[in-house]
């Protein structure tokens, strides 16, 4: 007859078991890992997933400076672009803080300008005092800004055209067909609306590092 032993395991359990197939008590099963649980985790809130899942969002303005300059915002939504404000002979800097602040971009793009050949004093002076007022609004506003020149934006996103103002104007109508860039009152495109689009277009190939799609366009 076979021989029976009352055995007592780790785990509190009690068990009849034949004395000639006693094996090794059973040890108590170690809790599973978490270890690449953490990694999987970690990787998904990781700080690098989580910039390039921002990044994708990432909305911009971009501005192009002068009393007929213009201004272009882009966010996950929609692409804005308009003429910048005025009152009087001057720049509306107001109310341009009041869009710049309501966009709530995390990065602008402003052409880089300097003093015209033959141009006045005065005029100079009121072109300078504008292009400090909004480069002064984004300060404000905690916006990093990053400055393009007009040459170093039209050999990007104007390649291969004459790269004068009816090669943005023609480019902007390809590829933001849904923006009108001729004004109510007005006859012509707005140009400064048009390169305000090519640099909003150059700061999303540029900084945002998303390919254009409009190269068939």
């Amino acid at each position: 007859m076979p021989l029976h032993t009352l055995l007592e395991f780790e785990d509190g359990t009690k068990r009849w078991v034949l004395t000639e197939i006693l094996k090794p008590a059973p040890t108590a099963l170690k809790p599973k890992s978490t270890r690449s649980k953490r990694k999987r985790n970690n990787r998904k809130h990781s700080p690098m997933n989580s910039q390039r899942k921002s990044t994708l969002h990432q909305s911009l303005i971009a501005i192009d400076p002068g009393l007929k300059g213009g201004i272009a915002f882009q966010n996950h939504q929609a692409t804005i672009a308009k003429p910048l404000p005025t009152s009087g002979k001057d720049l509306d800097l107001v109310t341009l803080a009041t869009w710049v602040e309501a966009a709530q971009p995390q990065l602008a793009i402003v052409e880089k300008v300097g003093a015209m050949p033959k141009q006045g004093v005065a005029s100079t002076f009121k072109f300078g005092s504008g292009y400090g007022g909004l480069l002064g609004i984004c300060a404000a506003l905690q916006i990093p800004v990053e400055l393009v020149t007009p040459q170093r934006w039209k050999r990007v996103v104007l390649a291969g055209t004459t790269k004068d103002k009816d090669a943005a104007i023609a480019y902007c109508r390809r590829a933001f067909p849904d923006i009108e860039l001729i004004q109510p009152g007005c006859r012509k495109p707005h140009d400064g609306v048009a390169d305000a689009l090519c640099l909003l277009k150059f700061g999303i190939r540029e900084f945002l590092g998303i390919e254009s799609q409009e190269k068939a366009v």
